[in-house]
């Protein structure tokens, strides 16, 4: 059987997919304060809302990891979370008001727990 080539198709989707993602949740964590400022959100609500996202990616990376562990869904929840991803970041563009802002970021983390954990090999 002939050796592939490692750098096909599947290795530049999934490479180009992990590095716009991971693009994408920086960028939040880099504006989100100034945003915050802009809406005239108190400060201790950036401890609220990164407390929460960052406890989301946390329970996620448990739940997702037992589920692709001993369910073998891997690939679904990673897709999962890569699907998550932008719909939290669409509304954290939407958002008027500190509650729509913390349900885009703890959809966003939500999906980045379920791809940190799922990708990662067993």
């Amino acid at each position: 059987m002939p050796l592939q080539p490692w750098l096909n198709r599947t290795v530049g989707g999934v490479g180009l997919t992990i590095a716009l993602g991971d693009f994408c949740y920086e960028t939040t964590t880099v504006i989100l304060p100034g945003f915050l400022a802009v809406l005239g959100v108190p400060a201790a609500a950036l401890g609220l809302i990164e407390g929460a996202a960052d406890a989301m990616a946390s329970f996620t990376k448990i739940v997702s990891g037992y589920i692709a562990d001993k369910l073998g869904h891997r690939k679904l929840l990673v897709l999962l979370g890569y699907a998550l991803t932008p719909v939290g970041q669409a509304l954290i563009a939407l958002a008027a008001g500190w509650p729509l802002l913390l349900a885009g970021r703890l959809l966003s983390w939500f999906g980045k727990g379920c791809v940190a954990r799922c990708a990662m090999p067993s």
